[in-house]
C-alpha cells in the first residue's frame, strides 16, 4: 500500500505552530515537516470503500411514495410584535405592527442593501419591487402615503 505523501503542487494548509507534529494539511489529512503521512491517520486511507448496495428498493419506500403527502398545517395567525424579535417588514406594511423608522430604514438597509432615508420610498419599494404586500392588504396609512406621493 503507497502511503500518502503531500503534494506540494497542490492548495495546502501549514500550521503556525505546529498541531501535535502536523506542519501541514490537505484533504482533510495532517503531514509531518517532511511531508510523510502522521501515523494516526493511515487507517483513514487504507480502508477499503464500503460497498453500495444495489437492488430494489424496500417496500416501506414504495409504499411511502405511493401514499400522497398530508397538507401542511395551516399558518398561525399572526401575533404581535415582542421585545427582542426580529422586525417583520411584511406585518408592519399591513399594520399589524409597529416600529420606529429608524429599525424599518436599518432592516430594509441590511436586507435588501438599500440606502432609504424617508418611509414613503420604502413603502414603494417594499410594495411595487419585492412585492412583499399586496397593495389591497397595505395599511391605510401607506396607502395614503404612496396616494400623496403619486400627486
Amino acid at each position: 500500500m503507497p502511503i500518502k505523501h503531500l503534494d506540494k503542487s497542490r492548495d495546502f494548509g501549514q500550521f503556525y505552530p505546529p498541531d501535535n507534529g502536523a506542519f501541514y494539511q490537505q484533504d482533510g489529512f495532517r503531514f509531518s515537516h517532511d511531508g510523510t503521512l502522521l501515523p494516526g491517520q493511515l487507517a483513514a486511507v487504507d480502508a477499503p470503500p464500503k460497498p453500495k448496495k444495489v437492488g430494489r428498493p424496500s417496500a416501506s419506500k414504495t409504499q411511502a411514495a405511493a401514499e400522497p403527502e398530508t397538507a401542511p398545517p395551516p399558518p398561525e395567525p399572526a401575533t404581535p410584535p415582542q421585545p427582542g424579535d426580529p422586525l417583520n417588514l411584511e406585518l408592519w406594511l399591513r399594520g399589524a405592527a409597529t416600529y420606529p423608522d429608524k429599525d424599518v430604514r436599518q432592516a430594509v438597509r441590511e436586507r435588501y442593501n438599500k440606502w432609504m432615508t424617508q418611509v414613503p420610498p420604502i413603502v414603494e419599494f417594499l410594495v411595487d419591487e419585492e412585492k412583499l404586500v399586496a397593495m389591497d392588504d397595505l395599511a391605510p396609512r401607506f396607502k395614503a402615503m404612496l396616494k400623496s406621493e403619486a400627486a
